[in-house]
């Protein structure tokens, strides 16, 4: 019992110290995970946008009930203004929403706690309900509004439509529109823009084979190979083909480019390329929009995605289209890697997705006309799941093939740091939990002047 004394300090002391580690571990993560503080969730939505004033019904500003006898469908917001609470326990607040048949949860940004922010509820996983039978409960953030606004995005029916997807990366599609693609097979063609050898990646190999997975990955989920496309433009070189290549080639990456070119066998693939340079992608999407004539393209939103690969995807197809005199019936934008974090969405793979967070100084300007939904069900994620997976540069290597002591430690170490401040077993940044979620959301712009207004402020 002498000892005692001593036992209790050192546990004590072992106790603050991880407190302190975990308190100074959270602060250093907010400031990594997140590229700038200075930003919102106020959208400037269209001047046509319908929007109902919904009361609220609240004892303590924390969990309350909507008094709206709407039916529900994909497609509907419920806009409420909040202000997040201090907690330790919970890092992510979340949003939990009940029915008598369904049940649902969103997570919100963990860094927003100065005044007031907007959360954008997806309530598409009640369609078909009425709103005031759902039951919301918040947990460490307060209303601060009795009051909600409920909008409605028209949705448009994708079975009537030509669809192009644009993939800076040979695994875009599958993350960002894989129940697209699947729902709509013979009517899709996707055209991947880079050859995807990234060789900062550590699952890089100098082969072809992520060319090879963006021409054969869709045809194990119906996409003909017909209806495939990799344009072999160097992966990361984007931004540097916009501005120090626009019409002649570099060079060094000539030879590769008309090898992994030469794979392809769609109809569509364009002809006579000059090389890698700017000039060059924009004539492939010229003849590929020319000869597919496509009424919907899938591409990211160059204002919300931070890849300079998918902002430059998307100012190449907004020249080509000026070359073209064309716009399709919609442009629905994607957002895999967001300007403010790459947290986002938050949360586990199986809660709900909601509109992201974008730059405060883009709070004037119109970033979309409407708002697509794209339900993806348990076996459908699934079959994503696999589909994310075949993507060598996905995978994750947990150990070597021939393993050492540093490399196991070092792995207990990843595995303690995600368990502690992350969701529990998942890597912040994967891909898996981020986008394996019940929907796929597209910020759908169906106006000319509004995506070349998006654009120019993305040159900018």
């Amino acid at each position: 019992m002498a000892n005692l004394p001593y036992i209790l300090s050192i546990f004590l002391l072992t106790l603050v110290f991880l407190i302190v580690f975990i308190f100074n571990q959270k602060k250093r993560n907010n400031v990594l995970q997140y590229r700038e503080l200075n930003y919102s969730y106020f959208y400037t939505l269209p001047v046509n946008q319908k929007i109902e004033l919904v009361n609220l019904t609240t004892n303590n500003m924390s969990n309350f009930r909507c008094e709206s006898d709407v039916i529900l469908s994909p497609g509907y917001f419920l806009a409420v203004e909040f202000m997040k609470k201090c907690s330790f326990l919970h890092r992510y607040p979340i949003l939990k929403i009940k029915s008598s048949l369904t049940e649902s949860s969103q997570y919100l940004d963990s860094v927003v706690n100065n005044g007031k922010s907007k959360l954008w509820i997806n309530l598409a996983s009640h369609s078909g309900i009425s709103l005031k039978e759902l039951s919301f409960f918040a947990k460490d953030f307060l209303l601060t509004s009795s009051c909600a606004e409920l909008i409605y995005f028209p949705q448009i029916d994708l079975n009537k439509h030509k669809i192009l997807i644009l993939a800076p990366h040979p695994d875009d599609p599958e993350v960002s529109s894989y129940s697209i693609y699947t729902s709509y097979p013979q009517s899709t063609v996707i055209v991947t823009i880079t050859d995807g050898l990234n060789t900062a990646n550590r699952n890089f190999i100098l082969t072809s084979q992520r060319v090879i997975e963006s021409l054969t990955i869709p045809q194990f989920n119906g996409i003909s190979f017909r209806n495939t496309i990799n344009l072999a433009y160097p992966d990361g070189n984007l931004k540097i083909l916009y501005e120090n290549y626009r019409t002649s080639p570099m060079d060094k990456k000539s030879s590769r480019f008309n090898e992994y070119r030469n794979l392809n066998v769609s109809p569509y693939m364009p002809t006579n390329s000059i090389g890698p340079c700017w000039i060059s992608l924009i004539n492939d999407l010229v003849q590929i929009i020319q000869s597919y004539k496509p009424t919907i393209i899938i591409t990211p939103h160059p204002l919300i995605d931070s890849h300079f690969d998918h902002v430059f995807t998307t100012l190449a197809l907004d020249e080509a289209l000026q070359i073209c005199d064309y716009f399709p019936s919609a442009i629905l934008t994607t957002f895999v890697h967001n300007k403010i974090t790459e947290l986002y969405p938050f949360g586990p793979h199986n809660s709900e997705i909601s509109l992201p967070p974008f730059p405060q100084h883009f709070n004037n300007i119109q970033l979309f006309d409407s708002v697509q939904v794209a339900f993806c069900s348990e076996d459908l994620n699934h079959l994503k799941f696999r589909a994310m997976e075949a993507h060598s540069d996905l995978r994750t290597i947990r150990f070597p093939i021939y393993p050492t002591f540093s490399s196991a430690f070092l792995q207990l170490k990843i595995a303690a740091y995600n368990s502690l401040l992350f969701h529990p077993n998942s890597p912040p940044n994967s891909l898996f939990r981020r986008f394996i979620r019940p929907h796929e959301l597209f910020l759908t712009i169906t106006s000319s002047a509004t995506f070349q207004n998006i654009c120019q402020h993305a040159k900018n």
